[in-house]
Order: C-alpha cells, then sequence, then structure tokens
C-alpha cells in the first residue's frame, strides 16, 4: 500500500466543518463533512425537552362577582400558555365551603385546570401565582404517567 500525498483543505463555521484531502495533481480523495451537536440539536429542541402532566387547583375569591373570576380563571390559563404548557382540560367545581378560614373567607371558587409543560415552567406558575390578585390558595401537582 502506497503512501498518499497530497493537501488537506479545510471549511468551516460554527455549526459545520469539512475536511477534504487532494492528491496533489487535483484528484479528491475523501471527504468528510462533520457537523456539531448544537446544529443537529436546533431543529428537535421541542422534541427533546420532555413534557408532564400537571394539575393545578385554583380557589377565587367567592365574593368577587362572575365576570371578574371568569377573568381571574383566563389569566390563570393564559399564564400556562405563556411558560410553554399546553392545556388538556379545565373542570370548574364551582362554589365550596373551605375547611378553615381564610382570609376572613369561609368560601371559594375552585377549578382545576390540566396541563402538559416542562418542569422549568412550574416555578414561574407557581411565582406568579403567589401574587395574582383574588387566588386565595393554588397548589400545582405533577401527576403520574402510568
Amino acid at each position: 500500500m502506497g503512501r498518499a500525498h497530497g493537501i488537506i483543505e479545510f471549511r468551516g463555521n460554527s455549526s459545520q466543518s469539512a475536511f477534504c484531502l487532494w492528491t496533489e495533481g487535483g484528484q479528491q480523495l475523501l471527504s468528510i463533512l462533520v457537523l456539531t451537536h448544537k446544529e443537529v440539536r436546533a431543529g428537535d429542541q421541542k422534541e427533546v425537552q420532555h413534557m408532564s402532566k400537571y394539575e393545578l387547583a385554583v380557589v377565587v375569591n367567592a365574593q368577587i362577582d362572575d365576570e371578574a373570576r371568569t377573568a381571574v380563571i383566563d389569566n390563570c390559563k393564559a399564564l400556562v400558555e405563556k411558560v410553554g404548557g399546553t392545556i388538556t382540560g379545565v373542570d370548574d367545581w364551582g362554589k365550596k365551603r373551605l375547611a378553615y378560614e381564610i382570609q376572613k373567607m369561609n368560601e371559594g371558587y375552585y377549578t382545576f385546570i390540566h396541563f402538559d409543560a416542562e418542569g422549568s415552567a412550574i416555578a414561574e406558575i407557581e411565582q406568579r401565582m403567589r401574587i395574582m390578585d383574588n387566588v386565595i390558595r393554588y397548589l400545582c401537582v405533577k401527576q403520574n404517567e402510568a
């Protein structure tokens, strides 16, 4: 087996590189294209991230009118969608008696929002729910996948 003498040519940028081996006579012997890890995953970023199922329980002040209560629930749903979640269902349980008095209230309007989201989105949802007006209590729970 003989030795190959030639010229190695390199062309590239941040996302791909090409190496070519040329003979002294100008004939191409070998060409290799290398894609970086970043480019390969950039298009598949949504599929790579894992979405889990969650349930957000929201207890809204029962002393406000129906329009204001609907606006609060719509804000909660918009918040879930803003952080990348997909709402799969909403259960309105209506006005229920609270187990104990909260902020001098004995009743609250219960709503359960079912959604799919990444785990990193939950902290953002909880942080914003904490300061939302007319929300007495909230609880976000990860549902079992089985």
